[in-house]
């Protein structure tokens, strides 16, 4: 029984909800695309942030180790010219043969060998073999074409291009660039060395052995990848390899191939080295551009990630080690190419206020 004093409660109809629910849905419809480049301009952010973090954390754990630890940047297999993650690397114990007996017999290579083309950056060096017994390395060269390699990924090779060598636990390291077998019981690593560097060496005509002054070595590997969760960057975001390097005057450093792109810290201060597959890294900053992949695996057509203003650089300082990141800038239409305009305008932020 009503009320008397009681009034009817009155309810929305069902054309007033439909007409309620059009109106939401048409300014979603407006606002979800309005809002898209917001989103992803936080995603390039937070992915530069964890990037930024992610090459601290390898800085202090190499001064907290006492030796070098890094950051190893995986490529990927189908597209070389992105990266979607990052583990920290380490450098393995040196190779010393696979016998406490190991020795190596020193050097100038003759000509009977069959020596590599040497590039030009190296014309003020002269080659020389490290001649090691087969009978004290008989794990490594099972299979010769496991012993030394281009291959960084093979974790079955002892030795690869740009490894560096060292006699008697003292004095310089040399560049190793090949290996090959010198005789029916001995292999030959192929090293550089400079003009007023010239490694221990032993005279490999003498008999009876004792007279040619065997040495100890040591064979400085790569690094590898070390245990654990790698960093893996949001979906749609990547380090772009494509169109960047060292400096803002520098060609790209970073060649478009599956090998990885290595950047090892020194435990006391600095960059101690970049593997690259290019030996021409230069003093200045490492610029890392985080991108949108799609900008490198759409159309030809699409922006390049170092003309979108939405990307970011992070920069690692050769001699310091410090990490900055700048947002990118584009070009500034001056007479330099398009890509020294964003390297130099990226820098000239970090030197001025760069996060």
């Amino acid at each position: 029984m009503r009320r008397p004093n009681s009034r009817p409660q009155r309810g929305f109809t069902l054309t007033e909800l439909l007409v309620v629910i059009s109106i939401i849905v048409i300014l979603a419809g407006v606002m979800v695309p309005m809002m898209q480049p917001f989103f992803a301009g936080q995603d390039l952010r937070e992915t530069t942030r964890t990037l930024n973090g992610f090459f601290s954390g390898a800085q202090a754990k190499a001064v907290r180790l006492g030796r070098p630890v890094g950051i190893w940047m995986e490529k990927d297999p189908k597209e070389p010219g992105l990266c979607y993650r990052c583990f920290l690397a380490e450098v393995p114990r040196p190779y010393s043969g696979d016998t406490e007996q190991a020795r190596a017999m020193v050097a100038p290579l003759t000509g009977s060998l069959n020596v590599p083309p040497t590039h030009n950056l190296y014309a003020d060096y002269y080659w020389y073999e490290a001649r090691i017994a087969m009978a004290d390395a008989a794990t490594a060269i099972h299979l010769l074409s496991h012993l030394f390699s281009n291959n960084i990924s093979d974790p079955t090779n002892v030795a690869y291009f740009g490894d560096e060598i060292r006699f008697n636990q003292r004095g310089p390291r040399f560049r190793l660039f090949h290996v090959q077998q010198a005789t029916a019981t001995h292999y030959s690593f192929l090293f550089l060395a400079r003009r007023n560097e010239v490694p221990p060496l032993s005279d490999l005509s003498a008999d009876p052995p004792p007279r040619a002054l065997p040495l100890a070595f040591e064979v400085f590997r790569r690094p590898e990848k070390m245990s654990g969760v790698p960093l893996t960057l949001p979906e749609g975001t990547a380090i772009d390899f494509s169109q960047y390097g060292s400096g803002w005057g520098s060609n790209n450093i970073f060649s478009i191939s599956p090998q990885p792109v290595i950047v090892m810290f020194s435990p006391h201060i600095g960059v101690e080295r970049v593997f690259s597959g290019n030996d021409q890294v230069s003093q200045e900053s490492l610029l890392f551009l985080v991108g949108h992949s799609q900008n490198l695996l759409q159309t030809p057509d699409a922006t390049p990630n170092f003309l979108d203003q939405g990307t970011f650089w992070v920069s690692v300082n050769m001699r310091t080690s410090r990490i900055n990141t700048a947002q990118n800038a584009g070009v500034d239409n001056s007479n330099m190419p398009p890509l020294a305009q964003a390297r130099r305008l990226a820098l000239q932020g970090i030197s001025t206020g760069g996060r």
